[in-house]
């Protein structure tokens, strides 16, 4: 045998496993031939010291064009910039970049309830929930704008108060 367990110490050992979890990752995160491109992630981490700002993703842009990816972790993420680019992609595919990432944690926290954190059919019922009651106040009338600045007034004695009550 060319290989004996003999030979083989503890460093040996590690080497050849990271060596294995190294092609692991890369066969298991290859894009396919119509994914936008990006720049190369690194193995288990991704791009994730790119940064997160608009500014390091206009740079991405830049580089790569107004439709790129990123690998963040084990997910990868589809960026599109630009206004003709986001207008058209919105207009023509709006289905596909429909949901949010699923999340545990929010998940756990929120149980998928809200307008902000839930997706599809629940998240579409929660918001014509919304938009209907939103007009029932009078969306967009100085009657809902009546009501939110009430509501501002009293917010505000509520801190000044408050702020009495400290000094």
């Amino acid at each position: 045998m060319l290989l004996s367990l003999d030979c083989l110490d503890l460093k040996s050992c590690l080497l050849v496993i990271f060596l294995l979890l190294l092609l692991v990752d890369f066969l298991k995160h290859r894009n396919p031939p119509e994914f936008p491109p990006g720049p190369w992630p690194l193995p288990f981490l991704g791009n994730v010291f790119i940064g997160f700002g608009y500014q390091a993703m206009d740079k991405v842009a830049e580089r790569f064009g107004n439709v790129f990816s990123l690998r963040w972790g084990g997910e990868k993420v589809v960026f599109v910039s630009g206004y003709k680019m986001v207008k058209e992609v919105l207009m023509t595919q709006g289905d596909n970049f429909l949901d949010r990432p699923a999340s545990p944690l929010f998940s756990d926290i929120f149980k998928d309830c809200g307008i902000s954190v839930s997706n599809g059919y629940r998240w579409r019922r929660q918001r014509q929930f919304s938009v209907a009651h939103l007009k029932h106040f009078g969306e967009g009338k100085k009657t809902l704008e009546l009501h939110v600045q009430q509501e501002c007034n009293f917010l505000c004695q509520a801190f000044q108060q408050e702020m009495g009550e400290l000094l």
